[in-house]
């Protein structure tokens, strides 16, 4: 390759790292290199997830394909207005760019799976505390810009110490897996639950005002498996609380469903 490409080269590596490439404005950048490495009138990238391009021209194109995780995810091209535009040089060129991609979609991939890994609960599947502190700080400043409500509810499953000493570890484990699985199929793609550690759950409702978040925790409440019962403590968000004293209010109204007789859901006081 020309040595005279090598700068446009190494901005395009610079462009791709970052910790979201597959994103527009950053593919719109990279084809905007693409563009100046090789002469071209115009470029486009076709992925699996979204299509890109810039400038235009038919008289000439050249082509490379964008692998992802060792498979096929998209094709690179390189347009002109000028007929023979491109040569072997550029062809080689639009090839290490596809190659460099591929490598950062890949990258980004890993990064991706590993977040999943690091945030999950392994017995359950559900999220963890972990993930569950973090996606709540988010959803709280996206609510804080939106204007939007955000409810959050705490259960507890009842007695469960006196189940797993009846029925043995496996038998608490079984019970947390059904629950679970149980209460995730009553839920929203938007909501969140969480195993927030032992047999307590914590659950995320965005865009949820109090009394539907009392709706979906006592439908929860009802699908309890293996004829066991759970307690429930809810608290929506104010506008101004921070998430602690937010998760603080749903633990206090959990404290008082367990003591006012188990098997219900009781609301937070105000802030």
């Amino acid at each position: 390759m020309p040595r005279e490409l090598l700068p446009e080269i190494v901005a395009i590596q610079q462009t791709l790292t970052v910790d979201e490439p597959c994103r527009e404005p950053v593919l719109e950048r990279l084809l905007d290199h693409v563009r100046r490495l090789t002469g071209a009138t115009g470029a486009s990238l076709e992925l699996e997830e979204l299509a890109v391009s810039i400038g235009e021209g038919s008289a000439s194109t050249s082509k490379a394909c964008v692998r992802r995780t060792g498979r096929k995810a998209g094709t690179l091209k390189a347009f002109s207005d000028r007929g023979g535009a491109f040569d072997a040089d550029t062809a080689a060129a639009l090839e290490l760019v596809a190659e460099l991609l591929g490598a950062a979609l890949t990258r980004a991939d890993l990064v991706s799976k590993l977040e999943h890994v690091a945030g999950t609960d392994d017995l359950t599947s559900l999220a963890n505390r972990r993930r569950f502190d973090d996606e709540l700080d988010r959803e709280l400043a996206r609510a804080r810009r939106r204007r939007y409500p955000v409810a959050l509810a705490l259960l507890d499953l009842d007695r469960f110490k006196r189940f797993n000493d009846s029925q043995g570890h496996p038998g608490g484990d079984r019970l947390l897996i059904s629950a679970a699985r149980a209460w995730t199929a009553e839920l929203r793609r938007s909501d969140l639950l969480a195993r927030y550690g032992g047999d307590e759950f914590a659950l995320l409702l965005p865009e949820c005002e109090e009394d539907g978040a009392v709706v979906v925790v006592e439908r929860l409440i009802a699908v309890t498996p293996l004829e066991e019962t759970c307690s429930a403590g809810v608290a929506v968000w104010d506008g101004k609380e921070s998430a602690a004293e937010l998760l603080s209010r749903a633990d206090v109204a959990l404290y008082r469903a367990k003591r006012t007789g188990r098997d219900r859901v009781r609301l937070a006081q105000a802030a």
